[in-house]
């Protein structure tokens, strides 16, 4: 399984997996069984980081042994730090297509690998669980579709 979005460290290893589903409505229970399910089908190392995009929410994981049925470690409203990446006229993710989502998620994340500092308007879960650290002079990769 390919994920839809990469990110790779400045040595070139990934850290970061993100999936991206245009689904509006999710609970942590839904992210939990997507997670486990992305998981399962996962070809080689798992990174240490994963991050399920939706237009209303971000589901984000920080590897850690235990049940793979884990809930989330954040859930975050991503409007607010989204909102200057999206395409004109765009008022919010819920009005975007799935290939523009994806679009706007792997921006964001090409300006966290370039500016750990800058904490996305005050996402201060990106620092906490050591994300900006470990993707800083990074690389994102989206992953064509097949």
């Amino acid at each position: 399984m390919r994920p839809d979005i990469s990110v790779l460290n400045a040595d070139g290893q990934p850290v970061l997996v993100v999936e991206v589903k245009n689904k509006a409505a999710t609970s942590p229970e839904w992210a939990a069984e997507f997670h486990r399910n992305v998981l399962a089908k996962y070809l080689g190392p798992t990174p240490p980081f994963f991050l399920l995009a939706t237009p209303d929410r971000f589901y984000f994981w920080k590897k850690r042994a235990g049940t793979r049925l884990a809930q989330p470690d954040f859930v975050v409203e991503p409007n607010r730090f989204l909102k200057p990446y999206y395409p004109a006229g765009a008022a919010s993710a819920n009005s975007l297509s799935g290939f523009a989502l994806e679009f706007v998620v792997g921006n964001w994340l090409r300006s966290l690998t370039q500016n750990r500092t800058r904490e996305a308007d005050g996402a201060r879960w990106l620092s906490t669980s050591g994300l900006l650290e470990a993707i800083h002079g990074g690389r994102v990769v989206l992953e064509p579709e097949a």
